[in-house]
Formats: C-alpha cells, structure tokens, sequence
C-alpha cells in the first residue's frame, strides 16, 4: 500500500486498478459477470488516522494507514446474470475511518441477528478476542449480516497508559465463535481479493466451512 506515494503522478483508474490488483478487470472478463462497480473514495487526511487514534488510544498498523492514505473505503460489487436477472452475487467491502468503530461488551447495540448481540459472546481462553477490556475490536466489515470481520488489538490492558499495538483480523461468525483470518490487514485484503468478495468466503477460514450454496459459487469464480 505504498501506493500513495506516487498519487500525484497516478490517474484515478490507474490507482483503482493497482489498489484491487486488477481484480475488477478480471471479473469483467469472466462469463456472466455483470455491472462490477468499484466505488470510488476520497483518501483519508492524516489528522484523521491521527484522531482516531487518539480517540481509541489504538496505533493503526502501518499498511491499513498507507490503505486509507489512499483511500478513504473500499466497496467493490459485482452481479451475474442469470436467466435474465442480474443478481448480486460479489462484494469487497473495507469500512472508511470513519466507520472502523468499536465493538465492545457493556451496552453494545451491534446484533449478529436474531435479537443476539455480541455482549452475549463469553471466552474462557486466551488465545481469541474478548470484550472484557484484554482487547479492543473495531468492525472492518459487517460482511451483509453473515459475521463480522474485525481488527483486533488482542493485548490492551487498560492503566498503563501506552496505546495498544499491533492490531490482527479476526472473524465473528454467527454462532458467535471467533476465527483467526490474518495477521495483518495486507494478507486479509489479498485474501479478500483472491476469493473476489463471494459469499460467505469467510466462513472457509472457519471450523464451520462454506455452505453448499457458497461452495458452488467459488467453484465457479474462484476454484484455486
């Protein structure tokens, strides 16, 4: 994500296209593909990240600072079309700074369906995320209901005044139970990008494994 050193001297397609690795012009060449749409995003000003970390008492790591140093977001979608109707089947999704917010245990309103929300979550380990204050966890993407994929700072001992450090990517499925993704943004967002936003693709990452319905369609656009 050095890519925005070199903004001054980049076209806007130029600088999608390196910023999705060229993702969104192989799709459109894949049969069936309809309407891929890449949003386009502001880059972040840096008083920004610096704000927010402030705020969260959180050091972004470095590659998702170069990210939003380049781009405000990312959305990517795509559609296929199938017996005349196009429908939605991809979606590449990277919340702005603005809406990395955090996830915590005491009075949190975010749900995961089914009047369930994640204060119900509890951990014995040590090993995985907790909202008890050992870690702080913002929402990189509420993946369409289906879990959430968040940045996870795992050792954030409230009292000793030093902000919290290296952040890793974790994902909370439905049956509220905790997966490991990556272990920094830029492996997540190859990740990302290798399963081209399919369905559930997260879910391949976890003990519980793609549904048969997700299976067929990476089998279909993403076989490798």
């Amino acid at each position: 994500f050095s890519v925005h050193n070199n903004m001054a001297q980049l076209g806007v397609e130029e600088l999608i296209e390196r910023l999705t690795l060229g993702v969104a012009t192989t799709l459109e060449k894949r049969p069936g593909v309809s309407e891929v749409s890449l949003s386009k995003f502001p880059q972040a000003e840096r008083h920004t990240l610096v704000g927010w970390e402030q705020r969260n008492s959180c050091i972004l790591p470095d590659d998702l600072k170069s990210f939003y140093l380049t781009t405000n977001g990312l959305l990517l979608t795509w559609k296929v079309n199938i017996n005349d109707t196009k429908v939605p089947v991809g979606e590449m999704k990277i919340n702005s700074i603005n809406e990395l917010s955090k996830l915590s245990h005491a009075g949190s309103t975010a749900t995961m369906g089914s009047n369930i929300t994640i204060a119900d979550v509890e951990h014995e380990g040590d090993d995985e995320p907790h909202f008890d204050g050992r870690s702080r966890i913002f929402e990189l993407d509420a993946c369409n209901g289906v879990g959430k994929v968040c940045l996870v700072y795992m050792k954030a001992v409230p009292g000793e005044g030093l902000p919290a450090q290296n952040a890793e990517i974790w994902f909370l499925d439905r049956s509220l139970c905790w997966s490991h993704l990556a272990t920094n943004f830029t492996t997540y967002y190859r990740l990302m990008l290798m399963h081209m936003g399919l369905p559930q693709w997260y879910y391949s990452c976890t003990d519980v494994g793609l549904s048969p319905k997700a299976k067929q369609w990476c089998n279909l656009y993403a076989p490798v």
